[in-house]
């Protein structure tokens, strides 16, 4: 059971960053669909007749393109809020206090919308249910709550690097061989081999493939510094050296990218159960070397 009241202003704090993060995301998948819809306009205006084409098409393709780096810019911004719940809640929880008055109000003022909404609909919402501590208040359990943190992180991070990476990669291999076959291919006219191929360069191998392969890049340094960071939590360090870790830990989640939430939601009940298993090694006692 949780050391606080059944609403506590951690529990808020701590479903404030729940919603923070599903808010982020959702900003993200809107500014991907708009690039999209960016990239099917040029491609409609690549193959349209020059003489009939409409202006109408550059200016949408202008708005779509400036709306969506302001929804990313606002969800980075939103992200680093989110982050800030995440740490501000984990480590009063860890420690057995609640988040004092001033700092809910001060995290108030910048909660994002929807963020109730967004939060009602995921799995594991309370602290405890979150984070199934099993140590009692203090340096302990941070060092446990931080340890599953990180333990579900990478490994999610992992699966959605492997994802992300394929897509990237199938893409770019298919626009390779259907760029070759169009050269090949001299039964087509020329005028529209040079429509095909600038629609492939501009579209699918820039707003699909690079994004897709550098989204899987970043998900991949992010997963192998959380997975360095756990392991040295197995270690459990004490003192410094478990703030300097816990520390670094913050940083590379502010830093990083978010696992989906359907990855979550898919593999919680598998990873909940190597979870308990690894925590178990986490808390067995050290053996005191004579």
């Amino acid at each position: 059971m949780s050391a606080f009241p059944l609403v506590s202003r951690a529990e808020t704090v701590h479903a404030t960053f729940r919603g923070a993060t599903e808010f982020v995301k959702l900003l993200r998948i809107i500014a991907l669909g708009m690039d999209f819809v960016a990239a099917a306009l040029a491609g409609i205006a690549i193959f349209s007749d020059p003489q009939r084409k409409s202006g109408w098409y550059s200016l949408w393709i202008l708005i779509l393109a400036v709306v969506s780096v302001v929804l990313r810019a606002y969800s980075g911004q939103s992200d680093s809020f989110a982050q800030r719940c995440r740490k501000t809640a984990l480590r009063a929880f860890a420690l057995g206090k609640d988040v004092d008055a001033i700092t809910e109000a001060l995290l108030d003022d910048e909660t994002p919308p929807l963020i109730g909404l967004l939060a009602k609909w995921l799995p594991a919402k309370s602290l405890d249910d979150y984070y199934e501590p099993v140590s009692p208040p203090g340096i302990a359990r941070l060092r446990e709550l931080y340890a599953h943190s990180a333990f579900y992180t990478w490994r999610l991070l992992r699966i959605f690097a492997v994802l992300t990476g394929l897509v990237g990669v199938a893409v770019f291999v298919g626009s390779g061989i259907f760029i070759y076959a169009l050269a090949m291919n001299t039964t087509i006219a020329a005028t529209s081999r040079q429509a095909v191929l600038e629609t492939i360069s501009t579209v699918v191998l820039l707003v699909f493939s690079i994004r897709a392969l550098e989204t899987a890049w970043k998900a991949v340094v992010s997963y192998r510094s959380v997975h360095q960071i756990e392991n040295e939590l197995l270690k459990k360090p004490e003192g410094q050296s478990l703030l300097d870790l816990v520390d670094s830990y913050d940083m590379e989640r502010a830093a990083g990218p978010n696992p989906p939430t359907t990855l979550y939601v898919l593999r919680r009940g598998t990873l909940q159960q190597k979870w308990h298993r690894r925590r178990e090694a986490l808390l067995e006692p050290t053996a005191k070397t004579p």
